[in-house]
């Protein structure tokens, strides 16, 4: 058996000294890996994400505005720094939404690459006494490991740290969750790189004395709440971590436990770089400024709301949510990104799998092996290893994610998925590290449960039988989470049900119905749109006629005159207010009319002599071959929804469309003469269909990626 072990050991070590090896080029394509599949979500799916019905929407519309405000409450005001990113993005690519997504997918990218950087800054050479942060013995020669294979120290201790270090990368890049949170520029969603830093440098700040990284800490923790407020649930823990660890609670223990030398502690406590921590606090507050300064023009009413809010006092079930959320997020179970009902649920899986219940195999495979990961995880959670002389990485991890859970339970409130996004990455680890530790475990034919203390359940998870089967486990959850993410983008970019048309929840599908709408009315207005900012026109008086003193951070003077001198915001534009006019309007002209002629004053985008609005026509119940009823006609209300979504964007800094809330009758009636009615209808992208409503009288003008989009004159 021991020879037999020498060589398994061998063959796996020199698999695993390989990637050691190369890891820098295994990084590289990993990261590349992770670039490529997000690329192909924003490109294939177009962005689509449900937040596009409601938050995307509404901070495009503030961002039109070039509104500023911080953030410090939950739900009633978007976050300044957030806006400010959105804002500088629309100026950058002439208003174009596709740049919120190509930003996030880099961003999204690159946090891949720091999912690798903690990991390999808490977990490398974790067995080794030169890490200050370790309190796990030296890692055994190989021939004296070997004579033991019963003794977890050769699985527990990371040999390989570069090799589990990509495996959390690989695991970040592929996975359908965090891909979904990569392709959306969702406020939350910001906080993820964040906390990543924030704990790494946290766990720097615990073990190096004198640390610099602290102005780090303070800089990341000061970033969150322009963001989400999530930070509060872990502000508390990372008081708690630094003050376990401080001289002062070092001599608190001991004095208690003067007469017990078992138990005397000799930690070194940690000490503050107060040179950069005077740094950190300084460059927060200048960040915390424009805030301050909008809030204090507008009588603070955003801090004033915020205290007013209530804290909850009754215990809802919802609140529970955060024990299976952590877990939740590392598997393949991602019906709430496919719709609200089970039916959705069903297509899509039938969709990536030929028959829907097939679909549940990989997704509770996934399952089985993340409530592992986090049962394994925990089974090294201890308390006391906060007061040992070196910080354990794994129990530092496992004391922030038992910290922001517990002060969430404390608080009341209803946990959901984004809240995940303050611990994101220990999940993540936790899985990688039970892999890891599996795969090591089972090469060496080691028992990775041998701690646990049920007999019972020890014994089943030690049975050869069940050991493979964890191993064909972890084989199908890679390789079907890698299939999932493709497919669920895939589906999201082909929506149909049998050539029905369904509206896509993507700001990018959004813009191109209103570059389809402002092209067939500068087509009628026999304008030719040269400049295409035309279709991301902000408008000066919709800006000027809000009510808040200082809605815009481009208002505050030193910011105004840096970017209206910068080519890179506005080009060669002398003014800021230049670009919330019909910009470079002489070149849009009417034939017959002189080169030259000013148009500046015509705001023909925001008072147009025609108008649009949304049949839904479009929705009806159809039955399908098979006799199912349709995808659309189940669920009709969430594409009332959507519509309403598609007319808000168009109407952000235009005034084309007539809301479908509205009384079409009644507008009709009372509208002014000079205004043309325009009725828009989608149709299948079936040419048998397109022919019969030409017939009807209605007009082709655009096609999108799923559907035709036709008008029909209804008033002159």
């Amino acid at each position: 058996m021991e020879g037999k072990n020498n060589k398994i050991l061998q063959n796996v070590d020199k698999i695993f000294e390989k990637i050691e090896k190369n890891h820098k080029l295994i990084l590289l394509v990993i990261i590349a890996l992770g670039f490529t599949i997000r690329l192909y979500a924003v490109l294939v799916g177009f962005g689509s994400n449900h937040y596009s019905k409601i938050d995307e929407l509404e901070a495009y519309e503030w961002a039109n505005q070039l509104r500023y405000y911080g953030h410090p409450r939950f739900f009633t005001y978007i976050p300044g720094f957030y806006l400010t990113v959105i804002a500088n993005l629309l100026l950058l690519s002439s208003g174009s939404v596709r740049w919120f997504y190509f930003f996030w997918v880099l961003l999204g990218t690159f946090t891949v690459y720091l999912f690798y950087w903690l990991t390999n800054k808490l977990f490398a050479n974790r067995s080794s006494s030169k890490n200050p942060g370790s309190n796990l013995p030296d890692f055994k020669e190989e021939n004296d490991s070997i004579s033991y294979p019963e003794n977890n120290d050769i699985i527990n201790d990371i040999k390989y740290p570069e090799t589990f270090a990509l495996l959390v990368a690989l695991i970040y890049a592929i996975f359908p969750w965090p891909v979904k949170y990569s392709v959306s520029y969702w406020n939350p969603h910001f906080i993820i790189p964040l906390v990543t830093l924030m704990l790494g440098y946290l766990y720097d700040v615990l073990t190096v004395r004198n640390s610099k990284k602290i102005t780090g800490l303070i800089l990341t923790i000061a970033f969150m709440p322009s963001f989400h407020m999530i930070i509060i649930y872990a502000l508390p823990v990372i008081a708690i971590l630094l003050f376990i660890r401080s001289r002062f609670f070092l001599n608190f223990l001991n004095k208690i436990s003067k007469n017990k030398k078992s138990l005397r502690y000799d930690f070194t406590p940690l000490k503050i770089n107060f040179k950069y921590l005077l740094i950190g606090l300084f460059l927060s507050i200048l960040i915390w400024i424009p805030f301050l300064y909008c809030d204090y023009q507008n009588d603070f009413f955003i801090l004033k709301s915020y205290l007013k809010g209530g804290v909850s006092s009754s215990f809802k079930p919802e609140t529970l949510k955060i024990f299976v959320n952590p877990i939740l997020i590392t598997t393949n179970e991602i019906s709430r990104f496919t719709g609200h009902f089970f039916f959705e649920y069903q297509n899509f899986l039938k969709k990536a799998y030929g028959r829907w219940f097939l679909g549940f195999i990989p997704v509770l495979a996934s399952i089985i092996l993340s409530i592992m990961a986090f049962i394994y995880g925990y089974s090294f959670f201890n308390i006391k290893k906060l007061f040992e002389k070196k910080i354990d990485s794994l129990n530092y991890l496992l004391t922030y994610l038992v910290g922001c859970l517990f002060f969430h339970v404390l608080s009341m409130q209803v946990h959901e998925d984004r809240y995940t996004i303050i611990f994101f990455p220990i999940s993540f680890i936790l899985l990688a590290y039970f892999i890891y530790s599996f795969l090591i475990s089972f090469s060496l034919n080691c028992n990775i449960f041998k701690k646990f203390r049920i007999k019972k359940l020890k014994k089943a998870l030690t049975d050869d039988k069940l050991r493979l089967f964890i191993l064909v486990i972890i084989v199908l959850v890679m390789v079907s989470s890698f299939y999932i993410t493709f497919v669920h983008f895939t589906y999201e970019r082909n929506p149909n049900y049998k050539n029905v048309v369904r509206l896509i929840p993507s700001l990018i599908y959004y813009e191109d119905i209103k570059k389809i709408i402002i092209n067939d009315y500068l087509k009628e207005q026999e304008i030719s749109a040269v400049d295409k900012r035309v279709y991301h026109t902000i408008s000066k008086e919709r800006i000027n006629g809000l009510n808040i003193k200082n809605h815009s951070l481009y208002n505050i003077y030193p910011i105004n005159k840096l970017a209206t001198k910068s080519k890179l915001f506005f080009d060669e534009r002398k003014n800021i207010n230049d670009y919330f006019l019909f910009t470079n309007r002489d070149s849009y002209q009417k034939p017959d009319q002189q080169f030259g002629k000013n148009l500046g004053d015509i705001w023909i985008l925001d008072n147009p002599d025609t108008k649009y609005y949304f049949s839904f026509d479009y929705i009806i119940s159809q039955k399908a071959e098979n006799g199912e009823t349709t995808f659309l006609s189940r669920d009709p209300n969430r594409e009332k929804q959507i519509l309403n979504c598609i007319e808000r964007f168009i109407n952000t800094n235009t005034g084309f469309v007539i809301s479908s809330k509205q009384n079409i009758d009644e507008y009709l009636q009372k509208k002014d003469k000079n205004i043309k009615v325009y009725e828009l209808k989608f149709i299948p992208p079936d040419q048998g269909v397109l022919k019969q409503e030409l017939k009807n009288g209605y007009i082709y003008i655009g096609k999108l990626s799923n559907a035709i989009l036709l008008k029909k004159i209804v008033s002159r």
